[in-house]
């Protein structure tokens, strides 16, 4: 958690499958939302905004907490549909689900997308592309989030119609990426929830009756110029 909401998507699943999915661009969700929380201090005083978006409600540490605002701004907006839960990935994931599953080819923007190492960037075939449509190719158009939704209804389709043998890569896969924060929950049925922090597949920040040392870092600015900077804790 701690960072821009790029895009969204609802998902149906009736006894176990995956009935349908909508994806959108989050500026268009964003355009329908009519509450809106107080203003986080760090995004008045560093980005300088005076809205809370919908699509900064990402800004504690603690998944359940942040989803709660964005769930909160989500019911306001016209077509808000009710929901049991959210799970948040990022681009790590869906580079490591490339990875077993191999390369994906969207129709709506007929490209392909892998998870091998661009030469001369030194980041993966999928973030490049995102990138490069997102800042060049679509930049300034409304719909320029929209490959997003086209790439995850392609990788949802290949991952559905895989050979059963690469299931077990992708299981180990799915638990590395839980693991490492890449992919996280917030279930609304109590049970689930346990569940998920019992393993810390949750994103929580936990309560301890001493003392300990949890680093956050953030970036909130764009560009996405940490993809190029190495720390060292």
């Amino acid at each position: 958690t701690g960072g821009f909401i790029t895009a969204y998507a609802t998902a149906q699943v009736q006894k176990g499958k995956l009935v349908s999915i909508h994806s959108e661009d989050i500026y268009r969700l964003d355009d329908r939302v009519n509450y809106r929380p107080a203003l986080p201090s760090q995004l008045r005083d560093y980005l300088k905004v005076n809205k809370f978006w919908i699509r900064d409600s990402n800004t504690s540490p603690d998944f359940e907490e942040s989803m709660n605002t964005f769930a909160s701004m989500y019911k306001s907006a016209g077509g808000a549909v009710a929901i049991d839960g959210i799970v948040g990935i990022d681009t790590e994931f869906v580079r490591a689900i490339l990875a077993v599953v191999g390369d994906v080819h969207t129709t709506q923007y007929n490209e392909t997308f892998s998870a091998a190492i661009n030469p001369t960037y030194q980041i993966s075939d999928v973030v490049y592309k995102l990138e490069l449509y997102s800042e060049q190719l679509l930049k300034g158009q409304d719909n320029r989030k929209d490959l997003i939704g086209d790439l995850m209804n392609a990788l949802v389709k290949k991952v559905l119609t895989s050979d059963k043998k690469t299931w077990p890569g992708l299981l180990q896969a799915v638990q590395q990426m839980a693991e490492q924060k890449h992919i996280v929950a917030y279930s609304y049925d109590k049970s689930s929830q346990v569940l998920l922090e019992k393993y810390n597949y949750a994103g929580r920040v936990q309560d301890y009756s001493g003392d300990y040392l949890n680093f956050n870092s953030n970036n909130y600015a764009g560009l996405k110029g940490d993809l190029y900077v190495t720390q060292k804790i």
